[in-house]
Formats: C-alpha cells, sequence, structure tokens
C-alpha cells in the first residue's frame, strides 16, 4: 500500500473518499444512560466537534457545537422542551439545527424569516438497544441495522466506552485477524500471568468470506475439525467499523483522523433458573485505557489488549512499511472492498452493507457460533462448569475497569451499577412530599390501578418511597451453585432511593424477611421494604429504626420452607403488578405502585390535588363553613381537569 492509498482510508473529515463512505452508515455516539445525570454531552465525531443532548421532551439531537451568534459553546447551555439553548444570549435551536428562538431580536425585530434562515448542522439521532445513534451523511437516512442480538432476551447488558488514540482503521483491521487470537489474548495472556506455559492450541488454517454485512474470517486450531463452529460458522468483521462476536459488538467509531472512539454493547446470556429477569435500564460505564500508576497501557483485559496492539502501530499506521503473510489474506480482502466502496460512493451509489428496505431490517441475523446457548440458555450448574461461559460470570473479562459488573445473583456478580439517574431520583424525592391518598386519588383520576390495601407498616417511622428492586420467595428447591440466601441480591442491587419489594403469597407461613437481611439493607442505605407475605424478626427492626411493611408476621424461618424464586422480575402486592423500576410509596394509609413510564402524569397529577387539598385546608381554617368547601371543591376533586 502507498502513502496515498493510506490516506484514502485513513482519513475521515467530511469530503474525503472514507470519510464519505463512514457517512453513509448510522453510527453509535454514546450510551442512552450517559444522558441521565447530564442531558449535554459534548462530541467529537469524523473530525465534527458536536453536541448531543436529550431535551425536555426526552428527543434527542445532535448538532454543531458552536452557536450561529458569536460561536459560544452550546455543551455549556441548556436543554428545552424542544431543542438546545446557547448560555450566552439564549438563541435556542431545535434537533435539525434550526434557529427557533432570538429573545432579543424577537421583542425588538420579530422577523421570523429571518430567524428561520438561521440554522446550525443538525444530524439525526436515534435510540437502539440502550445506544444512541447518529446518521452524518446525506439524506434520506439509510435504515438503523435491527440486528438479532438487540433482542435477545434473559440476559443482561452494558456499554463500555472508552477513547483509543489512534487511526479508526487499525483498530478495524483487527477485526478481521484471527490469529491475532492465539498470541494476544491467549499466549500473552499466559506470560502475563507469570507463566512460561503451556501454550494454547496452534492455529491449522484459516478462511475468509464475504457476505452482505461484512467479512467473516473462519479457523481451526488445535485438533479441531472442519465441524467445529468457529470453522462452519466464523465470526464476523461487520461493516464497515465493528467486529460481531456473537454475545457482542465491538465499534469503532472514529473521532477524528487520529482518534477513536471505541463502544462495546455486551449481552451475557442468564442461566435459565432466572429467565424471567428483566432489566430495567443498560449501564453505560468507561473503560480506562491507560494505568495511572504506571503511564503504560492497560493489558489485563481482552479488549485493552486489543488496544495495547492498535496504538502500538502509532497514531496512523505507515502502511507503505508493513510485510503482510499468510494469515493478513483478511486483511488485504477489507482494504480492497473499502476501494470498492470508495468508488461506488463516487458513482453515487450506497456502500457495501446499507439497509433501505424496511422489511429486511427486522431482527437481521448473523452468523452465531453460538446461537443455541444465547437464545436458549443453560442451566446454572453447567454454566459455572463449562471452560468458557464460565469466565463471565466469575468476572469481567472484555474491559478493564468494572466494579463488579455482572448479572445480578450469579457468582462472581454483583451490582451491576444500576444507580439512578438524576431523573429517578428527582422523582422519588417529589413522591416523598406527596401522602399515599392524594397519590391514590391520582391514579384514580388517571384512570390507573396501583393502590394496595392490607400492607401495614410494622417497623420504622414515616413514609418511604423510591424505586422498586423485587423479589419472588416460595416453596421449591434451591438453584444449583454456590449456595446463596434469600435477600442477598435484592439488598446488593439496592441503595438509596430505592425500595425492595417482596412477594411470598404461597400460603407457606415462612418469613420472607428477617433481622439480619434488615440490618443489611440498612447498612446499604436502602429506604424501606415492602412484603407482601410474613415478616420474621419484626422486634429487631423495630430497633434498628428500618421501615417495613408487610402483609403479616411470622415466628418461622425461610429454611426448608421457601426458597429465593428470582430478583428483579415481576411480582405482585395485592393485585398490582410491580415491575424492576417501577415507583412504590408506602405510609400508614396503604401503599401505591406507579409504573414507571406513568410517573411524570401521576406526579403532576398528584401535586395538583395536593394543592387543591391545601387551599381547602386554609380556606377551612380562615373561617369558610366546611360544608361550602367540601361541597365547592372536594366532589370535583377527581374531576378530569386540573
Amino acid at each position: 500500500m502507498n502513502e496515498e492509498q493510506n490516506r484514502r482510508l485513513t482519513q475521515v473529515g467530511r469530503g474525503t473518499p472514507m470519510g464519505e463512505v463512514l457517512r453513509r452508515h448510522w453510527m453509535p455516539i454514546a450510551g442512552a444512560s450517559e444522558l441521565d445525570e447530564n442531558p449535554i454531552k459534548p462530541l467529537r465525531l469524523m473530525g465534527e466537534d458536536l453536541v448531543l443532548y436529550r431535551d425536555l421532551s426526552g428527543n434527542h439531537g445532535l448538532v454543531e457545537r458552536a452557536c450561529a451568534h458569536r460561536r459560544a459553546d452550546l455543551s455549556y447551555g441548556f436543554v428545552e422542551a424542544d431543542g438546545i439553548r446557547c448560555s450566552y444570549h439564549g438563541w435556542a435551536f431545535n434537533a435539525s439545527g434550526k434557529c427557533v428562538s432570538r429573545p432579543y431580536e424577537d421583542t425588538v425585530n420579530p422577523d421570523i424569516t429571518k430567524r428561520g434562515r438561521i440554522c446550525i448542522q443538525g444530524y439525526p439521532v436515534k435510540e437502539k438497544a440502550g445506544l444512541l445513534w447518529a446518521y452524518l451523511g446525506p439524506a434520506p437516512a439509510p435504515e438503523l441495522p435491527d440486528w438479532e442480538p438487540f433482542s435477545f432476551e434473559n440476559g443482561f447488558v452494558q456499554i463500555v466506552v472508552s477513547d483509543v488514540p489512534c487511526n479508526w482503521l487499525q483498530c478495524q483491521e483487527n477485526s478481521i485477524d484471527p490469529v491475532h487470537f492465539e498470541w494476544m489474548h491467549n499466549n500473552w495472556s499466559t506470560r502475563l500471568s507469570g507463566q512460561t506455559g503451556p501454550y494454547s492450541a496452534e492455529h491449522k488454517e484459516v478462511a475468509f468470506e464475504e457476505f452482505d454485512h461484512g467479512l467473516v474470517y473462519k479457523r481451526i486450531r488445535g485438533e479441531a475439525t472442519k465441524a467445529d463452529a468457529m470453522w462452519t460458522v466464523g465470526r464476523v468483521c461487520l461493516w464497515p467499523n465493528a467486529f460481531f462476536l456473537g454475545d457482542h459488538f465491538e465499534y469503532r467509531v472514529p473521532i477524528d483522523d487520529e482518534n477513536t472512539l471505541s463502544i462495546s454493547w455486551i449481552f451475557t446470556r442468564l442461566p435459565q433458573e432466572v429467565e424471567s429477569y428483566s432489566q430495567p435500564s443498560v449501564p453505560t460505564w468507561r473503560s480506562p485505557v491507560k494505568d495511572d500508576a504506571t503511564g503504560r497501557w492497560v493489558t489485563s483485559h481482552v479488549i485493552n489488549q486489543d488496544m495495547v496492539a492498535w496504538v502500538g502501530q502509532g497514531v496512523i499506521a505507515d502502511r507503505t512499511k508493513e510485510t503482510l503473510g499468510l494469515s493478513d489474506r483478511g486483511i488485504v480482502m477489507l482494504r480492497r472492498r473499502f476501494e470498492q466502496d470508495i468508488a461506488a460512493v463516487e458513482r453515487g451509489e450506497d456502500p457495501k452493507g446499507v439497509i433501505r428496505d424496511p422489511a429486511k431490517n427486522v431482527r437481521v441475523q448473523l452468523p452465531i457460533a453460538e446461537r443455541e446457548f444465547l437464545l436458549r440458555g443453560l442451566p446454572r450448574q453447567v454454566l459455572l462448569a463449562h471452560p468458557i461461559w464460565r469466565q463471565h460470570y466469575e468476572g469481567f473479562r472484555f474491559a478493564y475497569g468494572a466494579a463488579r459488573v455482572g448479572p445480578p445473583g450469579f457468582p462472581g456478580g454483583g451490582r451491576p451499577m444500576n444507580t439512578l439517574s438524576t431523573i429517578q431520583k428527582a422523582c422519588v424525592a417529589r413522591l416523598r412530599r406527596i401522602d399515599v391518598c392524594a397519590l391514590s386519588d391520582a391514579l384514580d383520576k388517571l384512570g390507573r390501578a396501583g393502590a394496595v390495601t392490607g400492607i401495614p407498616q410494622r417497623s420504622g417511622q414515616g413514609r418511604i418511597a423510591g424505586v422498586a428492586v423485587t423479589m419472588k420467595v416460595g416453596p421449591g428447591q434451591p438453584p444449583p451453585g454456590e449456595p446463596r440466601h434469600l435477600g442477598c441480591t435484592a439488598i446488593e442491587l439496592s441503595g438509596p432511593d430505592q425500595v425492595i419489594v417482596v412477594e411470598q403469597r404461597s400460603g407457606v407461613e415462612a418469613g420472607c424477611w428477617g433481622g439480619l437481611l434488615t440490618l443489611g439493607a440498612k447498612v446499604r442505605g436502602v429506604e424501606g421494604v415492602i412484603a407482601d407475605g410474613p415478616l420474621r424478626d419484626v422486634d429487631e427492626a423495630i430497633a434498628y429504626g428500618f421501615p417495613i411493611f408487610s402483609r403479616s408476621l411470622t415466628c418461622l424461618t425461610a429454611r426448608s420452607r421457601v426458597v429465593e424464586l428470582g430478583t428483579q422480575l415481576p411480582v405482585a402486592l395485592g393485585n398490582v403488578s410491580v415491575q424492576p423500576g417501577d415507583y412504590v410509596v408506602a405510609d400508614r394509609s396503604g401503599v401505591v405502585v406507579i409504573a414507571a413510564a406513568s410517573i411524570e402524569e401521576v406526579l403532576d397529577t398528584a401535586e395538583a390535588i395536593a394543592r387543591r387539598e391545601g387551599g381547602m385546608a386554609k380556606a377551612l381554617q380562615g373561617g369558610t363553613p366546611i360544608s361550602q368547601v367540601m361541597n365547592r371543591d372536594y366532589e370535583q376533586m377527581l374531576e378530569n381537569k386540573r
């Protein structure tokens, strides 16, 4: 490859050959959860300085970072109901980049036609599979690929993000390089552990093929035969800038010519015993690429090891000095195919991998060697005995920096970074100011179920409110694998602004919550427990001052009577279903469950009711006869108006 060819494939700015090819594809640019704490995020993509945001209506936008007025930084602006507003002089822009407000100019010279001609660059954004995707190319945009794994069930998904200081192409070439697994991930890991062997099985044969959505590499190692899935199915170099390995995608998104945004979408299949698990949100976390103590690249995890190879080739690899070998046939195929894409775009055609037909964009299948396992799962004890899959539960092997991230309730896992968003915390704070009766009235007004009676407060003082972490208890055999006392997983998943909700309605007289669990929850900062079932050790709960609401009391232990049937799955309080992530409030009047999707509407309605009741109380204190106050206001309290 000569210098000109290298430039053609590595430069990503607007108007460059490869930059125009990449702009014909949707690119993942962030985890949706990244905007939970701060709804504005500055980004640099393909050489452009941009701002990603979520407005007050919940819609996403990606616009030029510089305001059209005097080029102030919009990443220091603030979101409105429809777009983002500059903090310097208040100019506002919608998701298309059109100026929708110039406060001073609109006041003194309200020329809407002139304002309508002012715009900054804006790009479409879509949310899928917990990721935010952007399209930076010409209209009309193609379909955003609906890859089959994005619809996988019974698993835990997380998104891992890193900034890599090198060009995108050397990252993507790694996706069609099978032999590096033997040396970088197997043999080097052996040496990093202080051992000199044994080394892993050698590659005996490799092959490369092209299909609609990229390239596939196949390999035979050691004693394997051509009946092995790594030969019959292989691994996918997903077009144009991703690596797909069945349970995860690794995207290499160009920041500019010299930096790459690594975004990994990772699915961990849960054991069959917890197939009712429902994940309320997809966490996003950043994986460091350097060790702060030494200044050296992190080498302990799979993707970090890849990064060592990428950055070691230089900021932009000098391919004029390469010496390619037989195992690099896939690299040659990839480069030639990109040249064909460049030519296609220059002719006005779509490059490889673009999907235009919506009918062909439904759960699009890709080659998956482990399809049966990912779809149907395995029993817990089989997973723990498997030489490969058990590694996914003993620790997070893909990227450095995970703090006990893993499927909840599984050995080696822990709290899957389910800290609450700013919006959730704000909703809980509002709920604490409203009594259960007003919330019940709001649900009545909106025609929603959610009020539960017959679960009185047994310990603690005052109202509790929080986001639900759920647990189901009943008769059965304890799950195979490492013994784990019921309630431990729910406690480890919980913290401030969260309430543990327990269902134990089996008819078996046995405690579903007890004294040590109470202390454990109190130490974690959990708001309280609501149990549709028997509470044990109530005196201990009273002594701890920890709020617990339960259907009944008992002295009988759970041992040999009931077991934990699952955590973070739908449960019931009375006749009301509770999903993980719903909101629950309890006081001495009763319990209310509010679906997460309805929280804002219910809060607004309940607050309006509380304000009206407050006005009525003031009227009574001011001397207005009670019959007049009640006849005039109370009977209209639940009318569908505010």
